[in-house]
């Protein structure tokens, strides 16, 4: 190769570096751009998350049945009561559980029945028959 052949070469190749270098800044500011976009992602999904945990509702895509809530976390026993004990301690174990999980309104007083035992339970079952489901505020 003559040292013509190799100068056009050698200055070829300069020009194509010097092309490349021109477009840093366009690229730099691309690379921006798209940080700039993540992180705004990141920080929706970390709102849908605190949303999410803190029980946000009517979040699109819904909760399975329960649409108007989000799943319960929190691992807990629900209380029973056999009619030995003070009714009392029942019931504000029941509404402590309640509050943790969330439960709703209309939930409560089968979540509580449930777990009535012995003359608690036939209690229930007279009270059932003779007026239905009560609300509760009636059940407690």
């Amino acid at each position: 190769m003559s040292d013509s052949a190799k100068l056009d070469d050698i200055t070829k190749s300069l020009a194509a570096i010097t092309q490349q270098l021109a477009r840093l800044p366009v690229i730099e500011q691309q690379q921006h751009e798209q940080s700039a976009a993540i992180a705004e992602l990141q920080e929706q999904n970390r709102g849908v998350l605190v949303q999410h945990q803190d029980g946000g509702r009517g979040r699109p895509g819904g909760y399975g049945h329960h649409e108007d809530r989000p799943p319960r976390f929190h691992k807990m026993d629900f209380p029973h009561f056999d009619g030995k004990t003070d009714p009392l301690l029942f019931i504000n174990k029941c509404e402590s559980f309640f509050h943790k999980q969330r439960t709703l309104e209309e939930e409560k007083v089968w979540m509580a029945s449930f777990n009535l035992e012995g003359a608690a339970q036939q209690w229930y079952m007279h009270l059932h028959s003779i007026e239905g489901t009560p609300s509760w505020r009636h059940f407690s």
